[in-house]
């Protein structure tokens, strides 16, 4: 599964909730499948590290954060959670 997951804008909060459902389905369907969800976040990393280390909890599931260029500290985050950066 891909998800794609941006918060360009604060006029755009009920974006930004739906795309956290969607995370949290596809998520699931990594979890489901066996199959490594990957990743393009932007300017999300705060709600990207909560939401992939809450879930992790829950079950784990692979992930590679693709065309990384986020924080360092979301970066921690993915790599702890035994995650790949491209």
């Amino acid at each position: 599964p891909l998800t794609p997951t941006s918060h360009p804008s604060p006029s755009t909060a009920d974006s930004a909730e739906v795309q956290k459902t969607s995370l949290r389905i596809h998520i699931e369907a990594a979890r489901q499948t066996g199959l490594p969800l990957i990743i393009h976040a932007r300017a999300a990393d705060d709600d990207m590290a909560r939401i992939l280390t809450d879930e992790h909890r829950a079950g784990a599931y692979s992930c590679v954060m693709h065309c990384f260029s986020s924080s360092a500290e979301l970066a921690q985050a993915a790599l702890g959670l035994g995650f790949y950066l491209s």
